[in-house]
């Protein structure tokens, strides 16, 4: 699908922090100089090709009380990691799932982050995950810090 001019500011507004609303996309739609309905109907076209995956919102967790982050690597094997990222993704704590390279020196293939509300509910879920996934091999990675976190950006040119 080729995007137009449109489109591609539909994405650029979209890509940041979208106006506490009612109608956020009417919002969009006004600065763009389209109407609400032609801007959803491009949106769902987007999605339909692949252009875009899905409209989010991101929850800034800290502030909405889960101070525990753990990412959860997990040594899966290979030929089990499409259906233990499936299993794992469908729990709803599971934000981020991802298959990584493995080198000699760290044999950890998947990554899930988790959040929770005090650190024994992400141990909890990490236990019920292996549980169900049969995947005994796991450690926890502990947020220390937050250094940096923003909605992506797509299409600044």
């Amino acid at each position: 699908m080729k995007i137009d001019k449109i489109d591609k500011e539909i994405i650029k507004e979209m890509s940041g922090d979208m106006a506490l609303s009612k109608s956020p996309y009417q919002t969009i739609a006004k600065r763009l100089g389209i109407g609400e309905k032609e801007m959803l109907v491009r949106i769902n076209e987007l999605k339909r090709t692949g252009t875009i995956r899905r409209v989010c919102a991101i929850l800034y967790h800290v502030p909405a009380g889960y101070s525990f982050n753990a990412m959860v690597v997990w040594k899966v094997n290979p030929d089990d990691v499409e259906r233990v990222g499936k299993e794992m993704s469908r729990f709803a704590e599971v934000t981020h799932c991802y298959e990584r390279v493995v080198n000699s020196s760290w044999g950890y293939n998947l990554f899930t982050m988790i959040h929770g509300r005090a650190k024994e509910t992400c141990e909890d879920l990490a236990r019920k995950m292996a549980e169900k996934t049969g995947i005994k091999e796991f450690r926890f990675l502990y947020t220390t810090r937050e250094l940096k976190k923003i909605s992506p950006k797509y299409l600044l040119q």
